[in-house]
C-alpha cells in the first residue's frame, strides 16, 4: 500500500490496518520457523507497511489529533485465513515431498535395474568365455599330455 493512500485514510482506519498486519506478520514468522514459508519476502513488506503507519500515526499524534488506540479490532477473520493459508502450505510441501519420494524411487529402481543387467551381461559373459575358453583348454591339455607320453615313450 502506498504513502499516498494511507495518509487519505483515518486513524481508526490506519490502526486496523496495523493490527492485521502485525497478526499476519505474526503468522508468516510463525511459518518461517516451521519452515512452511515459501514468500519471505512479504515479512519485509509488512514491517515496511507497520513502519509507515506508525510513522503516519506519529505525526498525526504531533499535529496534535487524538490517537485512540485503546479499542478492539476483531482479527478472528484474519486469523482464519491466515489458518487456511498456513494449511495450504503444509499440503503442498507435503505433496511435494511425496513426489520428490516417488522420483528417487523410481530412480533407484531404475539404478537397480541397470546394475542387474550389468550382472547379467557379466554372467552372460562368463558364460560365452566358458563356452568359448573350454574347448581351448581342453585342447592344451590334450596337447599337453600327448607331449607327455611323447617324452615317456622316450
Amino acid at each position: 500500500m502506498l504513502v499516498i493512500d494511507l495518509r487519505k485514510k483515518t486513524s481508526k482506519e490506519l490502526i486496523i490496518i496495523e493490527e492485521k498486519s502485525r497478526a499476519e506478520l505474526f503468522a508468516l514468522r510463525f511459518q518461517l520457523a516451521l519452515g512452511n514459508l515459501e514468500k519471505t519476502h512479504k515479512i519485509k513488506k509488512l514491517r515496511i507497511l507497520i513502519a509507515r503507519i506508525l510513522t503516519i500515526l506519529s505525526e498525526r499524534k504531533l499535529k496534535g489529533e487524538k490517537i485512540n488506540r485503546h479499542f478492539k479490532v476483531d482479527l478472528s477473520k484474519n486469523f482464519k485465513e491466515i489458518e487456511k493459508e498456513t494449511k495450504r502450505m503444509i499440503l503442498k510441501r507435503k505433496n511435494k515431498l511425496i513426489n520428490t519420494n516417488k522420483k528417487l524411487q523410481n530412480d533407484d529402481l531404475v539404478s537397480k535395474d541397470q546394475e542387474i543387467l550389468k550382472n547379467l551381461s557379466n554372467i552372460e559373459n562368463k558364460e560365452a568365455k566358458k563356452i568359448v575358453l573350454e574347448p581351448i583348454k581342453k585342447n592344451e591339455n590334450e596337447s599337453k599330455t600327448k607331449e607327455i607320453t611323447k617324452e615317456n615313450k622316450k
